[in-house]
C-alpha cells in the first residue's frame, strides 16, 4: 500500500496519527491488565487475623515508645525544677553564694546584653540567681563649640559584669543570651576576686 502525502500540513497524515494512537492505547490497556493480573493472582494478601495481629503489635509498640518518650521528657524537664525546689524547701536558697562573673559580649552591644538580661530577670525566675548586671563605664569630658560636654563610654568594651549564682541552667542561660560570646575565663577561676571588683 502506497501512502499519499499531501503537501499541505495536516492533510493525508491522519491515518498515521490514528494508528499511533491505537498502538499507544493498546499499550496502556495491556499495562492495566498486567497490573490487575498481578494484584489478583500473584500478590499474597494477608488474612484478616494476620492483619489484626500485626495492627495490634504496631499499636502496642507505638504506645510503649510514647510512654518511654513521655517519661524521658518529664524527667529532663523537671530535673532542674526538682533540684531548685528542694533547695528552696530546705532553706538553702539564702545560703547560695553569688559571685561576680565577666561575660564577653560583641563590642558595642554591651547595653543590648544588659537590656536582655534585665528583661529576663523581670520575666523569669533568673532574678533569684542573678542580682546585678553592670557595664563598666567612665565619664569623659569633651569641649565642643566652647562648651564642656560629659559623656559616658564603656571602660572595658566587650565586657559585661554579672553578679550571679551559677546553679542549674543559669550559666547556660547567660551564655546563650543574644550578643554574648561566653564567659571570660581566668585560668584560675571564672569569678572576679574581691581585689578585682
Amino acid at each position: 500500500m502506497v501512502e499519499h502525502r499531501s503537501p499541505k500540513p495536516g492533510v493525508g497524515s491522519s491515518s498515521l496519527s490514528s494508528r499511533a494512537n491505537i498502538i499507544e492505547m493498546k499499550k496502556i490497556v495491556a499495562y492495566f491488565k498486567e497490573t490487575y493480573d498481578e494484584l489478583v493472582h500473584k500478590v499474597s494478601w494477608p488474612t484478616y487475623s494476620e492483619l489484626t495481629n500485626s495492627a495490634v503489635v504496631v499499636l502496642y509498640a507505638s504506645l510503649l515508645i510514647a510512654v518511654v518518650v513521655f517519661a524521658m521528657d518529664f524527667c529532663f524537664q523537671n530535673r532542674n525544677g526538682v533540684y531548685l525546689s528542694t533547695l528552696k524547701v530546705r532553706g538553702k536558697m539564702a545560703e547560695i553564694e553569688k559571685k561576680w562573673y565577666v561575660l564577653r559580649a560583641i563590642s558595642g552591644k554591651e547595653a543590648k546584653v544588659k537590656e536582655y538580661l534585665e528583661a529576663d530577670l523581670k520575666n523569669s525566675d533568673l532574678g533569684e540567681y542573678v542580682s546585678q548586671v553592670l557595664i563598666p563605664t567612665e565619664k569623659v569630658y569633651q569641649v565642643r563649640n566652647g562648651k564642656k560636654i560629659v559623656k559616658e563610654r564603656s571602660y572595658l568594651p566587650g565586657y559585661v559584669l554579672v553578679e550571679a549564682a551559677l546553679v542549674g541552667e543559669v550559666a547556660h542561660h547567660l551564655r546563650n543570651t543574644p550578643n554574648v560570646i561566653g564567659f571570660w575565663v581566668d585560668r584560675r577561676n571564672r569569678s572576679l576576686s574581691d581585689s578585682q571588683k
